[in-house]
């Protein structure tokens, strides 16, 4: 049994020893064995957690650094708000933009007396340090501003973050060759015959968007081109915006502008000769 013990060290041999006393030599020491197997793979687990956060803490100080804002050490905030940077690694916590977004009466929806600590999905965050990135900017000249921060990185989506349908304050559409669009959500529909007279206008024709070229900054953002690697549709809806209905839908969108370009001139001609007969 000693020249057994000698394969373990220290307190592995006490623990060792109680086995065989308790299961025999051959099934204690296999079952000491087995523990020391599981202990290093949760050794394992652990580091390499720590290097997934690592990953997503340097990509959250990147977009937030991107965006003008500060603070970007997730582990320090200040003013009592939630940085960009914080509520970053909350979404790569398992966060979804809308338990966070002061929009949607989520957590970003703090004031400079809301407390100096949080506990979101087991993650403790402090709110009450001083931030060493400080910039002459408005948006972070004294640390975190507003809510406005917490708001565009809970709009991020960082290494492990749930995925999230874009578009989810507007209306999805398709402009010419399968394009993905969002419209703002006045607009009922997203392109298709009519759509310069909608409530929100020309922001409801898909053409228009297309030729603005402007993309989606991050899900909440409307009037704008979604990103197609990052477009979530039911099977059902890809089935029906088929490319030939898409088409149609901008030749229809594009008839409807000229249509709409030509009476505008119609009436600027009309106004002003009569206004020049008195």
């Amino acid at each position: 049994m000693a020249i057994l013990l000698l394969a373990f060290g220290g307190a592995e041999a006490d623990f060792a020893i109680e086995d065989v006393a308790q299961h025999g030599v051959d099934e204690g020491v296999e079952l000491r064995q087995l523990r020391m197997a599981v202990d290093n793979e949760e050794v394992k687990a652990e580091e390499a957690d720590a290097e997934s956060e690592s990953v997503q803490a340097a990509y959250c100080a990147a977009k937030c650094k991107a965006a003008g804002y500060c603070c970007n050490d997730w582990t320090k905030g200040s003013n009592q708000m939630i940085s960009c940077s914080q509520a970053c690694m909350m979404r790569a916590s398992g966060s979804h933009t809308k338990e966070l977004a002061a929009s949607t009466g989520g957590i970003c929806k703090r004031t400079g007396g809301s407390g100096c600590s949080l506990t979101v999905k087991g993650k403790s965050y402090g709110f009450c340090s001083s931030c060493k990135d400080l910039t002459s900017s408005s948006k972070c000249s004294f640390g975190v501003a507003n809510s406005a921060a917490c708001d565009h990185g809970a709009g991020l989506t960082p290494p492990g973050a749930p995925s999230q349908a874009y578009c989810k304050n507007g209306v999805k559409g398709y402009a010419k060759g399968g394009v993905p669009v969002c419209c703002p959500a006045s607009c009922g529909v997203c392109g298709g015959k009519g759509c310069n007279k909608r409530s929100g206008g020309g922001a409801c024709c898909t053409g228009n968007h297309l030729k603005a070229d402007i993309k989606c900054a991050n899900s909440g953002a409307v009037g704008c081109l979604i990103p197609k690697s990052l477009v979530q549709v039911d099977n059902e809806e890809v089935q029906d915006a088929t490319a030939e209905e898409m088409d149609t839908e901008e030749e229809e969108e594009e008839a409807e502008e000229a249509e709409a370009e030509s009476e505008s001139v119609q009436a600027a001609y009309c106004a002003a000769k009569c206004k020049a007969a008195g």
